[in-house]
This record gives C-alpha cells, sequence and structure tokens, in this order.
C-alpha cells in the first residue's frame, strides 16, 4: 500500500520523467500487476518516460524496451528487448595471468560479448551449457576464479 501511494504521490505533478526504485517491493503478485499496468499505460497516454531500477526483472518484463545490467554498481551489458533477446549468458572470472589467452580462446569459439580486464570477467553469449565451456578451458590448464551463467529474460516493451 506504501508503494502504490508513494507512486502516485510521485505522479501528482505529471513529471515528463519519473525515476522508480524497486516499484513493485513487497507487493502481492496481484498488486504488482496493477502497479506495472498502471506504469506501462502513463507511459502511454502521458508521453512519459520511467526509469526503473528492480532486481525483479520478471515484474517489468511487461512494461519495459531497454535493461541495462550492472554488477557492483558497473555497467556490464545493454539490451535491447525489442529483439528479442532471451539467451544464456556466461560469465567468467579469471585470473589475470590466464585472462589473455582465456580472451583469445572465446573470442574464437563463443560470442564474446563484454571484457572487463580490470576485473577479470569475461561475458560470453553462450547457448551451450557452462561445463562445455568449463571443460573447454580445463583442457588449455585454465581454471576460472568464477564462471556463472544467467537467462537474459527482460523484455521491455515502452521507452525509456
Amino acid at each position: 500500500m506504501k508503494q502504490k501511494l508513494a507512486i502516485a504521490v510521485s505522479l501528482m505533478n505529471k513529471p515528463k520523467f519519473l525515476i522508480l526504485d524497486e516499484p513493485t517491493n513487497g507487493m502481492d503478485p496481484d498488486g504488482s500487476i496493477d502497479v506495472l499496468t498502471t506504469i506501462k499505460s502513463l507511459v502511454n497516454e502521458l508521453d512519459m518516460r520511467i526509469l526503473i531500477s528492480s532486481h525483479k526483472l520478471e515484474d517489468i518484463e511487461l512494461i519495459c524496451d531497454r535493461a541495462v545490467f550492472l554488477r557492483d554498481g558497473h555497467f556490464v551489458q545493454d539490451v535491447n528487448m525489442e529483439e528479442g533477446v532471451a539467451s544464456d549468458t556466461t560469465i567468467v572470472t579469471v585470473d589475470h595471468k590466464d585472462f589473455d589467452r582465456t580472451e583469445k580462446y572465446l573470442a574464437e569459439h563463443f560470442q564474446l560479448q563484454n571484457v572487463d580486464k580490470a576485473d577479470g570477467h569475461l561475458m560470453i553469449n553462450a547457448q551451450k551449457n557452462y561445463q562445455v565451456i568449463l571443460k573447454a578451458l580445463s583442457e588449455l590448464d585454465i581454471y576460472p576464479k568464477y564462471i556463472e551463467t544467467r537467462k537474459v529474460h527482460c523484455v521491455i516493451r515502452t521507452s525509456i
């Protein structure tokens, strides 16, 4: 109820740009759908732009056309969701001594999306299971510190 009231108050002056931080936090599924439907209609009716910060991507996938992913406060990926992105993304973190070799191998065998040498992160678009990537790297005596697979599934449909 507090979230709905806060959103209503922020809309009273009909702003052209609105920033919402976790707008569906603490809401039941029906309340979340009501708020998201209202946000979507406001964008269309009032020619409003809204920036939504949320960890609940499954909630906002109904109303957004673009998603920017951050990790530890740093840019990771900018995704145009109108292109129907729904792919597995694998993040491989390696020691700096293996970084160049790992980057070269992944660039040759997978779609390399993002390279962050300072943190030792390599992000690839990998339709294959992460175990396939891990096995291939281990055959080269490269052992990642960390490997993570996530599904990018947010579909954004209104303007931000």
